[in-house]
């Protein structure tokens, strides 16, 4: 089984902090037999908490507050640098789902709660 396939146009979310927060990242999503297989480096993320951590969210087009088209990505914490390097899986599309999410949230229902942190938009390359 071949994972990545180098016919397929790369893609690429460079990550921006929203207002009030710092950090940037770039995730880099590829399509494997069992759906999408998501490298995401993030760099001046604030450490979290005990009991906290970031999630990573795709977001359709139709995503807004009270109505979210979401799909989850993984989670993950930094150490004191606020920067790190992790691998993820989804289902979700990026050329349906185009939009990267990264919240701040702790354990309870698997829905997004935190406010989103970074977030960007899927590029082909």
């Amino acid at each position: 089984m071949q994972a990545f396939s180098s016919s397929v146009p790369t893609i690429a979310i460079p990550l921006h902090a929203r207002p009030g927060f710092t950090g940037s990242g770039l995730a880099t999503p590829h399509h494997t037999d069992g759906g999408w297989s998501i490298k995401l480096t993030v760099d001046h993320l604030r450490p979290l908490p005990p009991g906290q951590f970031y999630e990573c969210w795709y977001a359709g087009p139709a995503n807004r507050p009270g109505h979210p088209q979401l799909i989850a990505a993984g989670t993950f914490v930094v150490g004191p640098s606020g920067s790190g390097t992790f691998n993820m899986w989804s289902a979700a599309n990026p050329h349906q789902f185009g939009t990267m999410q990264i919240t701040i949230e702790r354990p309870g229902d698997a829905s997004q709660h935190g406010q989103v942190v970074l977030s960007g938009s899927a590029q082909l390359n």
